[in-house]
């Protein structure tokens, strides 16, 4: 079943559940699996598994509909080393962070849609989940700062190619690269359209 609120309040989590419960016929036996939302979780215990203090109105309506709640865990953290493509792998897929993190360790958040990169506390990237096993993430600005040192990598380089496909690398791109190498021929001309997308890359 699937019911729609405009607030995450306590309220629409209960009256969720009583829809529910009406929908289905009854109140499941043993447990319902719930998220960490602050309806019913006032805190989670760390190190503790699905240890919870929850809320003093959430226990009672557990309490009095007779059933177990079940809580999600939280994202598994991971902490891989970047590789020498400036990749991480997370899942069996591989993920790029911006290439000055090279051999170092960074913190993964995996998340429902998505995992974000932290470089210790601030975050440096963030990519929607690959699916295919073996799959890559690959974002052009992660290599900006070294193709700025190494023009002549671009023309043949993998995150080019996933920034054509994905459309980030557009026409205009494309059109004004051209122009610049009949102007300031390879090197330099390749270095004028790198410098423009290190001013517009987040």
């Amino acid at each position: 079943m699937h019911r729609v609120y405009s607030t995450q309040s306590q309220e629409a989590f209960l009256e969720g559940h009583i829809a529910a419960f009406e929908g289905l016929g009854g109140v499941p036996g043993l447990q319902i699996k719930d998220d960490n939302l602050t309806a019913a979780v006032k805190r989670v215990l760390i190190g503790e598994g699905r240890g919870r203090v929850e809320s003093d109105r959430w226990v009672l309506f557990c309490s009095h509909y007779g059933f177990d709640p079940l809580y999600c865990l939280r994202a598994l953290v991971l902490h891989p080393r970047v590789d020498r493509s400036s990749m991480i792998t997370a899942r069996m897929a591989r993920y790029s962070v911006p290439a000055r993190l090279i051999g170092r360790q960074v913190r993964v958040s995996l998340r429902a849609s998505e995992l974000v990169v932290f470089d210790g506390r601030a975050p440096v990237t963030r990519h929607e989940w690959v699916i295919a096993r073996g799959g890559e993430s690959i974002q052009l600005d992660h290599y900006l700062e070294v193709l700025r040192h190494k023009p002549g990598a671009l023309k043949g380089s993998t995150a080019l190619a996933a920034a054509r496909d994905a459309g980030e690398f557009t026409a205009a791109h494309e059109a004004f690269w051209v122009e610049s190498r009949k102007v300031n021929g390879d090197s330099a001309g390749t270095r004028e359209p790198i410098g423009v997308l290190s001013c517009t890359a987040p």
